[in-house]
């Protein structure tokens, strides 16, 4: 069967069952005659396998693990239930807190917050704050293997120079690279992940320099157990993290200069969050964004 049909079959998407292919969870045979895969009785076990271990959110990694023989299903199973109940311990402590805000029947600005940052900083009650670092690690870590970019030390305007940035890029970052469809547009793993690149020039004091920017194919699945409302928000503010510290610390400049207590300074403030801001957008449509959207 072919991957549309092993996709209604298993209850996975054909996206996430590429997936699974790239992270080493399964190898279809290929057809001869088309190159196109084929998918057995024993491929749709596995994905089924797959598709429940994934269900209680064991990390893909262990589950490679469980299918090449490396970890037994049981030293698995245990090892994600200590991990789930971690969790509940972090939610429970997150909810314990909001049943505390609710019992205390005081509004925003009678709330003892001193008294609140110091019960999150404790260790053994510190729950709900730890979750958020632990779960920010996690969202900043996929992001980093999902999109990046680098500024090759040679020009690169054939195919073949930019096979050879990529090739010194990943020797510098000790990284598997296997090219797979040399162009100007590239296709290549690392460590095994797919990924697509694409030169693209950018000014440098006026001059046109060269960066090349890679896009994973896929989801990296390395935030996957980060709730989505929390990780929708954990990547946001990691995209906007340089800026919004930036501009923290032009603040403090302008405060300790006294340059806040005028309109000017203001405006000056403003200005410079301006160009943050736009310089943040320029990124995202231009420097990572594969969609050729400007």
């Amino acid at each position: 069967m072919n991957i549309k049909q092993a996709a209604q079959k298993s209850g996975i998407s054909e996206r996430n069952i590429r997936y699974y292919e790239q992270a080493g969870l399964i190898t279809p045979a290929r057809n001869p005659e088309n190159d196109y895969r084929q998918y057995t009785e024993e491929n749709m076990r596995t994905l089924k396998l797959i598709r429940i271990l994934r269900s209680v959110d064991m990390p893909v990694e262990d589950i490679r693990d469980v299918l090449q023989g490396k970890t037994a299903l049981s030293d698995a199973a245990l090892a994600q239930k200590q991990r789930l109940q971690d969790r509940m311990q972090t939610l429970k402590a997150a909810a314990d807190f909001c049943g505390e805000l609710n019992e205390t029947c005081c509004s925003a600005d009678a709330l003892d917050v001193d008294a609140c940052l110091t019960r999150m900083e404790v260790p053994a009650q510190a729950g709900w704050f730890t979750g958020w670092v632990q779960d920010y690690t996690k969202v900043a870590t996929a992001l980093a293997k999902e999109q990046f970019s680098f500024t090759p030390d040679s020009e690169v305007r054939t195919p073949q120079q930019v096979s050879a940035a990529l090739f010194a890029y990943a020797e510098q970052q000790n990284l598997d690279i296997v090219i797979t469809h040399e162009s100007m547009t590239p296709r290549f793993t690392l460590n095994g992940a797919e990924y697509t690149a694409r030169v693209v020039y950018t000014p440098v004091m006026r001059v046109p320099t060269a960066h090349i920017s890679c896009q994973m194919v896929g989801a990296s699945d390395t935030d996957a157990a980060v709730p989505a409302p929390r990780r929708s928000l954990q990547r946001g503010l990691h995209k906007a993290l340089p800026g919004i510290l930036l501009l923290l610390v032009v603040g403090v400049l302008l405060g300790t200069q006294g340059m806040l207590n005028s309109a000017d300074g203001w405006i000056l403030l403003g200005s410079f969050a301006a160009v943050v801001i736009a310089k943040s957008v320029y990124d995202f449509y231009w420097l990572y964004n594969h969609n050729d959207k400007r």
